[in-house]
Parts: structure tokens; C-alpha cells; sequence
């Protein structure tokens, strides 16, 4: 039960949860490939997305801050124009 009910968690993002579930799974059963893979695929998932949410707010601050800059030096140059 630990193995399915960790492959629905995992489908709904809860990343935390489906890995205690898959390594409960691997307590009972220690050579059970499929959820020591799974497992791994879980935590690989989980690390991407915090890096890729990480690598995007970096990516919104530069596109405002290079927005700024654009609005401010449209504006001086209107006025010196």
C-alpha cells in the first residue's frame, strides 16, 4: 500500500510526503527497485523545481529591473531631446 499510495502523492506534487511513503515502502521490502527508482525520481523532481522557482524570481527581478531602467532612460532622453 505504501508504494501506490506514495506514486498517487507524488502525482499531486507533495513531494515530501510521497518519499516517506516510498521509503516506508523500502523498509518493508528493501530490494523493491521500483520505489528505490521512484524515490530517487521524487527528490531528483523536487530539487529541479526549487531551482527552476529560484532561476525564475531571478528572472522577473531582471526583466522589472531592466524595465525601470528602459522607462528612465526613454524619459531622459525625451527631455534632452
Amino acid at each position: 500500500m505504501s508504494f501506490k499510495h506514495a506514486c498517487v502523492i507524488q502525482v499531486l506534487a507533495e513531494y515530501n510526503r510521497s518519499v516517506v511513503c516510498f521509503e516506508n515502502a523500502l523498509r518493508i521490502q528493501p530490494d523493491f527497485d521500483a520505489a528505490l527508482r521512484r524515490r530517487h525520481a521524487v527528490l531528483c523532481h523536487a530539487k529541479l523545481e526549487a531551482v527552476l522557482e529560484t532561476q525564475h524570481r531571478s528572472l522577473v527581478m531582471l526583466i522589472d529591473a531592466v524595465s525601470c531602467w528602459s522607462e528612465n532612460f526613454v524619459g531622459c532622453e525625451t527631455a534632452a531631446g
